[in-house]
């Protein structure tokens, strides 16, 4: 392999084995390198079956320059190069396209098609505002009276607001594993009389004026409104989902909770799970909980995580950066025997060196992330975790 010299936590993160193991890595950390060494060692030195080993990471680009880097380590040495024609076929790939690789494979259990497609964003949307027409034209042809009172609520020259409410609740409901379970929650959790209570007397201390009845029912009133939304936005998912399955056509979104159903059947599960002794995920900070609940369901004590809190700009795709810094808050960091302790999750290591920017350029990065990063914002205390420090001597002033 071309001549690496890891550090002191680079090298631990490079031969750690046993335990869940979660990197916090900042830009120019040496990421991709240890990551690639990681895989390297496993296939040649712990003599792990490349089909053995799943790498999940965030873009086909990154996925593809990993499979390269791989590929060409095991190719400079004569005793590894047959290993690098199986760096092509190997589960090497986003988390997308592993959740389509298992829906297909196991389609019989799912009742899917096994040449099921995907659609792309713009066929997705052109085909949601079709389906949404259809379902709100069945409503105004026969209007229940909640119909009615959200038509008059919320449209004027048109029902453009109305359309927009139902498609972002929509994709909001789309992104929970269970989203008939979430409703139920958020019923029971805002429109019960403890909460309104409870808010009523928030509101009460910030104005120092006590809230009437009448502005107490008048939330209370709300309810039918937003059950209301919630209704046709049900509607419109049951329509749309009939729609995919006689095209059979799907959301990458779709995909993943099929591939989470698979774990449904314990046989399943155990064959899908025994196949990958080693897991390792890339950009660990844009996991999504859809994501996390099958990756859980996937590995057993054998995860290696990489990510960067600081980086977590995907949010808008139901990235949780939470799930980054709950484990970060919950690892050990040790060198020592891990396993003995009590109630041991697994290990983080840091990645506290930059190799690829200047002392002064890391130093301004610092000094605004200690102000603007903390648990309370942010999800992560920087000045205590995070600080980035110069690691190339050349760049030192």
């Amino acid at each position: 392999m071309a001549k690496f010299k890891p550090t002191h936590e680079q090298a631990r993160a490079i031969d750690a084995r046993g335990h869940n193991i979660l990197v916090s890595a900042g830009a120019g950390s040496g990421k991709t390198a240890v990551l690639t060494k990681r895989v390297y060692d496993l296939i040649v030195n712990d003599k792990v079956p490349l089909k053995s080993i799943l790498v999940v990471t965030f873009t086909n680009a990154a996925a593809q320059e990993m499979k390269e880097r791989i590929k060409a380590n095991l190719l400079e040495n004569k005793e590894t190069a047959h290993l690098a024609q199986e760096v092509d076929s190997a589960h090497i790939s986003t988390f997308d396209a592993f959740a389509l690789y298992l829906v297909r494979k196991y389609h019989y259990f799912l009742g899917l098609s096994k040449d099921l497609g995907v659609m792309d964003g713009a066929l997705l949307k052109f085909v949601q505002n079709e389906v949404l027409s259809e379902v709100l034209e069945k409503n105004y042809e026969h209007p229940s009276e909640p119909f009615k009172n959200i038509v008059r609520y919320l449209c004027e020259r048109n029902d453009n607001p109305l359309r927009d409410i139902i498609l972002a609740i929509n994709n909001f409901l789309d992104l929970q594993i269970d989203r008939r379970a979430y409703v139920k929650t958020y019923e029971g959790t805002y429109f019960n009389e403890e909460y309104i209570n409870n808010l009523a007397k928030e509101y009460e201390n910030k104005i120092d004026e006590e809230v009437k009845p009448s502005e107490k029912m008048a939330y209370r009133n709300t309810k039918d409104l937003v059950m209301e939304l919630l209704r046709l936005s049900e509607q419109f998912n049951e329509e749309l989902y009939k729609y995919k399955t006689k095209h059979n056509l799907f959301s990458f979104n779709d995909i993943a909770k099929f591939a989470l159903k698979i774990f449904d059947d314990e046989s399943l599960s155990e064959q899908i799970s025994s196949s990958f002794t080693h897991i390792i995920i890339d950009e660990y900070q844009d996991t999504s909980d859809i994501q996390e609940a099958f990756i859980n369901r996937l590995s057993n004590n054998n995860l290696f995580m990489v990510g960067d809190v600081k980086q977590s700009i995907y949010a808008f795709r139901n990235a949780n950066s939470q799930i980054f810094t709950d484990k970060y808050n919950r690892y050990i960091r040790d060198d020592n025997d891990l396993r003995e302790l009590e109630n041991f999750e697994g290990e983080k290591i840091d990645f506290t060196y930059n190799y690829r920017s200047r002392e002064q350029l890391l130093k301004d990065i610092n000094d605004m992330f200690k102000v603007i990063m903390q648990d309370e914002h942010g999800g992560a205390n920087y000045a205590s975790d995070h600080i980035i420090k110069a690691g190339n001597d050349n760049y030192k002033t």
